[in-house]
């Protein structure tokens, strides 16, 4: 999937948790919470963490140039040979509740307002209870109010 970024550069983010690789075929970062490679492409004009970090979805990675979105699933076969299986982006994404943002969009702008709203008792948060982080499981964005 190629993403040209109005104004000639953006900002990429961990799609995933998990270690950065940069090598001359571009910046990907290995998932620690599946068994994927998500791909960004070469056209990096400033990396924002270096090769082997460890970061967490959302981080901040790179400017690029020019985005060359892609997943690539690691599989093992029936006979335990391991092989890689391109995924489609996009559904990669809507899988875990994740979108590419269209042109045009506005900064800030959600793209998507339905999901899920969860009301949690007040005490829940002094029990140290963090959200998840985005999984296959998770098909909608849910939102989390504390009364």
């Amino acid at each position: 999937m190629t993403i040209q970024p109005e104004g000639g550069k953006t900002t990429v983010f961990a799609l995933t948790s998990g270690t950065v690789a940069v090598s001359k075929a571009g910046l990907v970062l290995v998932s620690d919470r599946e068994p994927v490679l998500v791909g960004y492409g070469s056209g990096i004009a400033a990396l924002l963490v270096t090769s082997g970090s460890e970061v967490g979805i959302g981080t901040p990675l790179a400017v690029m140039r020019q985005v060359e979105l892609t997943v690539t699933e690691i599989v093992r076969g029936a006979s335990g040979q391991i092989g890689v299986r391109a995924l489609e982006p996009a559904s990669w994404l809507a899988s875990r509740g994740l979108s590419i943002a269209a042109k045009g969009n506005a900064k800030g702008t959600l793209w998507c307002t339905h999901g899920r709203n969860i009301v949690l008792p007040a005490k829940v948060a002094q029990c140290g209870t963090k959200l998840p982080a985005p999984s296959a499981a998770l098909f909608l964005p849910v939102s989390v109010t504390m009364e």
